[in-house]
């Protein structure tokens, strides 16, 4: 395959990558409960942006990450510009394996902050499922204990992201020099 095709392949996958992302943003910022109805007689007005299908979708995040459902279209525009820019794979690996981290934590965060007065009638809790899940553990230990649990793994994951920043722009310039 030659340089031209395989820019223009390259391309049309970032650019599919980056628009998926930004509906899959718009169905979550449109999302309402009463489009997404588990019987057979669907609404006769779809309220979401993007559809059923996208009401759905947003559904289904909305359930899982709670909060953290905004996240996932965010990394998707992201990934499709590091793909644009021809990131090299472990890269990309990389930024999956911190997205998950984060996403994880995140939802966790969320849960542990479930007694603040931010209600929504679009979530089962802030953090989803997910997240009550991971709470569900933590809610065995003191609070003290879990804000120390929740703050180390946190600093840790910042650390680890910047730490992996800094040593691939360390390897950038030695190939370059």
């Amino acid at each position: 395959m030659d340089n031209k095709r395989l820019f223009s392949f390259s391309l049309a996958i970032s650019g599919a990558i980056f628009f998926f992302g930004i509906a899959l943003f718009l169905a979550l910022a449109s999302y309402v409960p009463g489009d997404v109805l588990y019987y057979p007689n669907p609404p006769a007005k779809i309220q979401n942006w993007c559809g059923i299908y996208g009401a759905q979708l947003a559904s289904v995040l909305y359930l899982w990450l709670g909060y953290m459902a905004y996240g996932v279209p965010i990394y998707t525009i992201i990934l499709a510009i590091l793909l644009w820019r021809k990131i090299n794979i472990q890269w990309l690996m990389w930024s999956l394996w911190w997205f998950g981290y984060a996403i994880l934590w995140g939802c966790s965060f969320c849960c542990f902050w479930e007694t603040m007065p931010i209600s929504s009638p679009y979530l089962v809790s802030q953090g989803g499922i997910l997240g009550l899940f991971i709470a569900s553990y933590l809610q065995r230990l003191s609070t003290i204990s879990q804000i120390i649990i929740l703050g180390f793994t946190g600093i840790g994951i910042l650390f680890w992201a910047i730490s992996h920043i800094w040593e691939h722009r360390i390897q950038n310039h030695s190939v370059v020099n």
